[in-house]
C-alpha cells in the first residue's frame, strides 16, 4: 500500500540507492577487471547481493505496508550511513582528507562512481531521519 504522502520517499529512496548499486558493475569492470581479468571474488559478491536484497526485501515490505518494513529499511539505511562514516574516518586519518576520490579522481567513472557513493552518505542519514520523523505513519502498518 504505497501511502501518497510518502510517494517522493520512495522514489528517491529507490533511485539513490538503485545507482549505488548499480554504479558497482562499473567500477568493478574499470578497477578489476579490464586491468587485471580477476573474477568477481565469492566472498564480496555475496555481501554486496545480501545487501541488496536486504535493501529490496525492506523496500517491497515498507511499500507494501508491512511494519517490518521499516525496521529493515532503518537497519539497512544505518548500516549504509555506518559503513560510509567509517570509510570517511579511515580517509581522514590516513590521507587527512574527506571526499578523497571526488577531489583527486584517477578517471572521470571513479569521479561518478563514487560522487554516487558519498550521496548515499549523505541520502542515507536522511532517510533514516525522514522513517524516524514519519514512524508514526509507517509503524501504523500491518
Amino acid at each position: 500500500m504505497d501511502r501518497p504522502q510518502h510517494r517522493t520517499f520512495y522514489l528517491t529512496l529507490a533511485g539513490v540507492v538503485g545507482a549505488n548499486y548499480l554504479a558497482q558493475v562499473p567500477y568493478y569492470f574499470h578497477q578489476y577487471y579490464a586491468p587485471h581479468k580477476f573474477l568477481p571474488s565469492l566472498v564480496g559478491s555475496v555481501l554486496l547481493l545480501s545487501t541488496l536484497a536486504w535493501f529490496v526485501a525492506g523496500y517491497q515490505l515498507l511499500k507494501n505496508g508491512h511494519r517490518r518494513g521499516y525496521w529493515l529499511m532503518l537497519t539497512f539505511l544505518s548500516v549504509e550511513f555506518l559503513f560510509y562514516l567509517q570509510t570517511q574516518i579511515s580517509q581522514a586519518l590516513l590521507s587527512h582528507q574527506l571526499l578523497l576520490h571526488v577531489y583527486h579522481p584517477d578517471s572521470g567513472l571513479l569521479l561518478i562512481v563514487f560522487a554516487i557513493g558519498y550521496l548515499n552518505f549523505g541520502a542515507a542519514l536522511y532517510f533514516i531521519g525522514y522513517l524516524v520523523h514519519h514512524r508514526r505513519s509507517f509503524l501504523s502498518l500491518k
